[in-house]
C-alpha cells in the first residue's frame, strides 16, 4: 500500500463512485433546478441542463481530485477547487448540449450567479454526503468490535447526527435567496453575503464535534439575519449573551437548529409573525441557553420538524454528556415556546467519558 493510501486509509478517506451516488446527485441537481426555474419565464429544461451539467461536473472533479487527498485540510482544498473547475466544466457543456455560445453564458451575469450557487450548494451538499456515508460505514465497522471502539462509536454517531442537520439548512437559505433573486437583486445579494458567512462558518468547523460558542453564535446572527430579509417586519428578534468566555467549545448546531424551529415553525405560520429571544448565560459551570419565541407554540404547529430537531440534539447531548446535558420545552405567555438547553462550560480538549472509550 503506498503512503497517500495508507494516510487515506487511516484517515477513513474512500471514494467509490455506485449508482446511490449518481442517484442522489441526480437528485440535488433537479432540486436546485427546480428552485432556480420557479418564477421565471425561462424554460425548465434550460434550467436542468446547466444543473446537471455543472453538478456533474463539480462531483466527477469532486471524487477524482478527493482520490489525491493526504489529510482533512486538502479535502477541503478539493472542496474549493471543484466549485470554479465544476462550473467552467458545466457550462460548457450545458452550451454545447443546448447549442449556446460560450461567449454568450459567461456573459451573462445571472447565468454565473446561478451557476455559482449551484456549484456551492452541490460541493458542499457532496462534501457533507461523503461525510454522513463515511460515518454510517465506520457505524457498521464498529458493531463487529465495540468493546476496543466505543470512543470512534460515539464520534461517528455524532457526525452522522450532525450531518443530518446541515444538508436541510443549507436548501431552505437557498430557497430564500431564489425567492429574492426576480424580486430584489440588492436584497438577494445582502443575503448571498449572509450565506457565504454560514458556509464560512461551517468550513472552519469541519467534522468536529466541537465549535466555539463565538462560531455558534455567528452562524445564529447570519440565520436570522437572512429571514429577516426575507420576513421584513414580520420577524423581530434579539441575541444577548452574558458569558465569561465566547471561546468555551459547545457541540456544534446547538443552537441554530432550535432558532430555525422557532421561524419556521413557529413564527412563520402566524400572519403578522413575532420575535424570537436567544439568551446565553452561563451559571456555576454550566451554559444555558434560552430560545423563546411568540409563534404558534408547539402543540398549534403542523410541522414534524419540532420533534426531530429537539430528538437530534437531545441525543446528541447524551452521547456527549450523559444527564449533565439537557433540553426542556415551556409554554411561552400568551403564545409561543421556550426551549432551555443547558450544557457543562468546558474546554474542548477536555472530552467528557463517553468519548474517552468509557461506556455508558
Amino acid at each position: 500500500m503506498t503512503q497517500t493510501s495508507d494516510l487515506r486509509a487511516r484517515l477513513g478517506i474512500t471514494v467509490r463512485i455506485e449508482p446511490r451516488d449518481i442517484a442522489f446527485t441526480l437528485l440535488i441537481c433537479t432540486l436546485i433546478a427546480v428552485l432556480l426555474w420557479v418564477g421565471t419565464n425561462d424554460p425548465f429544461l434550460d434550467h436542468l441542463t446547466f444543473s446537471l451539467c455543472i453538478g456533474f461536473s463539480v462531483h466527477g472533479l469532486f471524487s477524482l481530485l478527493l482520490q489525491f487527498s493526504r489529510n482533512r485540510t486538502s479535502v477541503l482544498r478539493v472542496y474549493l477547487l471543484a466549485i470554479p473547475g465544476g462550473v467552467v466544466t458545466g457550462l460548457c457543456l450545458a452550451g454545447l448540449i443546448l447549442g449556446y455560445p460560450l461567449a454568450r453564458i459567461f456573459a451573462d451575469w445571472a447565468s454565473s450567479f446561478s451557476s455559482m450557487v449551484i456549484a456551492v450548494v452541490a460541493s458542499y451538499v457532496f462534501y457533507s454526503y461523503y461525510t454522513m456515508m463515511e460515518m454510517r460505514e465506520a457505524l457498521r465497522r464498529e458493531e463487529f468490535n465495540r468493546l476496543e471502539n466505543e470512543k470512534n462509536l460515539a464520534q461517528a454517531r455524532l457526525l452522522a447526527l450532525q450531518s443530518q442537520i446541515e444538508p436541510h439548512f443549507l436548501f431552505n437559505t437557498l430557497s430564500n435567496i431564489q425567492s429574492l433573486m426576480s424580486t430584489d437583486q440588492k436584497s438577494a445579494d445582502r443575503m448571498l453575503q449572509q450565506l457565504t458567512g454560514l458556509l464560512r462558518v461551517a468550513l472552519r468547523r469541519g467534522n468536529s464535534i466541537w465549535c466555539t460558542l463565538r462560531d455558534e453564535l455567528e452562524l445564529v446572527r447570519n440565520y436570522l439575519s437572512i429571514n429577516e430579509i426575507r420576513m421584513g417586519e414580520r420577524l423581530q428578534w434579539s441575541l444577548t449573551v452574558n458569558v465569561h468566555d465566547e471561546a468555551v467549545r459547545i457541540p456544534p448546531l446547538i443552537i441554530q437548529p432550535l432558532v430555525e424551529n422557532a421561524v419556521v415553525h413557529g413564527l412563520e405560520t402566524r400572519e403578522e409573525g413575532g420575535r424570537v429571544d436567544i439568551d446565553v448565560s452561563e451559571s456555576a459551570g454550566t451554559l444555558i441557553f434560552r430560545i423563546a419565541d411568540t409563534g404558534v407554540g408547539l402543540g398549534n404547529s403542523s410541522h414534524a420538524g419540532h420533534g426531530i430537531g429537539f430528538r437530534n440534539i437531545r441525543e446528541r447531548l447524551a452521547t456527549l454528556y450523559g444527564e449533565r446535558g439537557t433540553v426542556t420545552l415551556s409554554d411561552n405567555e400568551p403564545h409561543g415556546l421556550i426551549v432551555t438547553v443547558t450544557v457543562p462550560a468546558e474546554a474542548g480538549e477536555d472530552l467528557p467519558a463517553t468519548l474517552q472509550g468509557v461506556p455508558r
